[in-house]
């Protein structure tokens, strides 16, 4: 139910969210801008244990992805 209300938020934001069975995922890279730019993620939120990415915020994550375009 959270899922469908932060996906539907997002969409109002001017945002395209994918949703899947357990996650958002924002694949548009006009969407990632945005969300970087107007949203982003809570300061100092760290990637799951399960990530390539464990040990940095979430927010350096989202950082990375927007130089690399």
């Amino acid at each position: 139910m959270l899922l469908l209300q932060v996906a539907e938020m997002l969409k109002k934001l001017g945002l395209s969210p994918q949703i899947s069975e357990s996650e958002i995922i924002i694949e548009k890279k006009r969407d990632i801008d945005k969300f970087s730019k107007e949203i982003r993620f809570v300061e100092d939120v760290p990637m799951s244990k399960n990530s390539k990415w464990f040990g940095l915020s979430k927010n350096e994550v989202l950082d990375f992805i927007i130089s690399s375009f």
